[in-house]
């Protein structure tokens, strides 16, 4: 298993869905940040701005309640 530096901490880590996220826009499907140090960065902007973290949650859940609301194959028969 090859090591591959965290774009954040620099630290060496397996590549694998273990220690990175996912992101299928990425050639090898993983994010170049760790998981670590991407949750610390979503800690640091939520005590920075909870407002805005939680906003942009609520319309996404309203943008999925609109959805599964009106898309025909999730309707119940």
């Amino acid at each position: 298993m090859s090591l591959y530096p965290c774009r954040v901490c620099q630290e060496n880590k397996p590549r694998d869905s273990r220690h990175f996220y996912r992101a299928p826009e990425n050639a090898d499907g993983l994010r170049t940040a760790c998981i670590q140090c991407t949750k610390e960065a979503a800690r640091v902007r939520y005590a920075q701005d909870p407002e805005s973290v939680l906003s942009v949650k609520r319309e996404r859940r309203r943008g999925r309640a609109t959805y599964f609301a009106t898309s025909p194959q999730w309707n119940a028969a």
